[in-house]
């Protein structure tokens, strides 16, 4: 009997951490995030201003950078509410990033249409501090932690630098309706993120 019951203590079964875990998650789902980004922004780029089908592997690494941001501010998100965690739940959350996109986009564009120009260190300071300004914000207003504010404030940044800086809307109707794109995009990649997530993570966790 006490063989059996050593025997028993003595090869447990492997652990695996739920932190480890939890890491691999917002690695996937946040490459799933970027892949479906870059895809989406080459569909949208081609039909709106011209064909790039063949950009897809240069445009990528910036994707899959943001992607990787935005997994793991959408992971701040889920942690505060399992709305969150939903499809629909992902879809909004691209529309929140979507939405901190705005304010280096207006300051960036008003200094054109004055004619400060947007390239300068003006231009490129002012968008990157609004970038993470409203990113924190948001991230704030959602999970009403530091560390959701740090990740969403990296979240808008690293999709800023992958979009190379602000849409220059006022340039023309079609850099507009590229800007516009810039939803879909983003709550595709938030559906991605978040059916990638549910695959990897059980309802339960």
């Amino acid at each position: 009997m006490c063989s059996l019951v050593l025997a028993h203590r003595a090869w447990p079964a492997p652990a695996v951490s739920i932190k480890t875990s939890n890491k691999v998650s917002i690695i996937v789902s946040g490459l799933a995030a970027g892949f479906a980004g870059a895809a989406l922004f080459i569909v949208i780029h081609s039909l709106l201003i011209v064909p790039i089908w063949t950009r897809f592997v240069g445009h990528l690494p910036f994707a899959l950078m943001a992607g990787l941001a935005l997994s793991a501010a959408f992971d701040r998100a889920a942690a505060t509410d399992v709305r969150w965690r939903t499809i629909a739940g992902g879809a909004t959350f691209g529309l929140v990033i979507f939405l901190t996109l705005a304010p280096s986009t207006v300051f960036a564009n008003v200094l054109r249409a004055t004619g400060v120009g947007a390239s300068g260190w003006l231009g490129f300071g002012g968008t990157l501090a609004l970038a993470i300004g409203s990113g924190a914000a948001a991230g704030f207003a959602i999970t009403r932690r530091q560390i959701g504010a740090l990740a969403f404030a990296a979240a808008t940044l690293a999709l800023t630098i992958a979009m190379g800086g602000a849409v220059p809307v006022v340039n023309s109707a079609r850099a507009t309706l590229l800007f516009a794109g810039f939803l879909p995009i983003c709550a595709g990649s938030g559906v991605a993120l978040s059916a990638a997530r549910r695959c990897l993570i059980s309802p339960e966790s």
